[in-house]
């Protein structure tokens, strides 16, 4: 126990340190030290085509407004009851309350450890194809939907408490599928809050607190040890959760993100016209 918790902790302090090489900052803070002075132009010129801004000083009068700008709150009913609704940890437990004829563990320890290992690979399969897809088919809402669908099936079924190990590891499986949500969700947020980069990290580190501080004590409620692997809530709150960020999903869809776009479209054009007319105005 004590070697995996250093093996975590060195893992953890080696991809942190990669990340200030390897993850580039905007361009308008000079990028990655890998960046030419080629590539910063590139970059500048790209983020400035599409109208959107990476630098701008905190201002206290802009961000006492969030609470009142009802895109964050589409955001955080889209986002936050999906993370929530994380429940693979658990898959496991079921696995070792699995007993033979004689009364013995199913599985070994080894095996225990081993099985959850094809779940976790399941779900980076389905998140970098299902980023992927919602990114080049520009299919992102259909991506959400089809996600949450994903979800809310593993879970009726587990909330039914099936007698059958197949449809046990079909819906877990289910679940470790449902997980491309969260990234997608995060892109929105360059693009409705294009010119605001200040709003856009406060909205970030909101959802973040707010995901994590439920995390604390959701899962001690819906989750009980002494309940596993049959509970008595956590299924069927999922299942809750998971209509309440589908919901949010459309509504952010149509009322914030399809908005937002028609508005900074409409800005750069008119932009990209000014300088036409003013030439046209001079010359008559």
């Amino acid at each position: 126990m004590e070697m995996a918790i250093r093996d975590y902790g060195l893992m953890t302090v080696a991809i942190a340190s990669l990340g200030f090489y390897i993850v580039p900052d905007s361009p308008q803070n000079g990028g990655a030290k890998w960046m030419t002075a080629d590539d910063l132009a590139i970059a500048n010129e790209r983020m400035f085509s599409i109208g959107r801004e990476t630098k701008r000083q905190l201002n206290m009068k802009r961000v006492l407004k969030i609470p009142l700008d009802y895109r964050v709150w589409l955001f955080l009913l889209a986002y936050v009851p999906a993370v929530w609704t994380t429940s693979v940890a658990y898959f496991n437990l079921w696995l070792k309350s699995l007993k033979t004829d004689d009364g013995s563990s199913r599985y070994s320890v080894e095996e225990l450890k081993l099985i959850p290992i094809a779940g976790s690979a399941v779900q980076l399969i389905t998140i970098v194809t299902l980023s992927k897809l919602a990114d080049f088919a520009n299919a992102r809402l259909i991506v959400l939907v089809a996600e949450n669908i994903i979800q809310l099936v593993g879970s009726i079924i587990l909330a039914t408490r099936p007698k059958s190990i197949g449809i046990n590891y079909f819906s877990y499986f289910l679940l470790f599928a449902q997980g491309a949500n969260t990234p997608i969700l995060i892109s929105f947020l360059p693009e409705i809050w294009a010119t605001a980069p200040d709003l856009r990290a406060i909205i970030t580190g909101v959802t973040v607190a707010m995901v994590y501080a439920n995390n604390a004590w959701l899962p001690l409620f819906l989750w009980p040890a002494n309940e596993a692997p049959e509970y008595k809530y956590g299924y069927k709150v999922t299942c809750g959760l998971t209509g309440a960020s589908s919901v949010g999903i459309v509504l952010f869809y149509f009322l914030a993100y399809k908005r937002s776009i028609r508005k900074l479209e409409s800005k750069i054009d008119s932009e990209e016209t000014l300088p036409v007319n003013s030439s046209t105005g001079s010359s008559g």
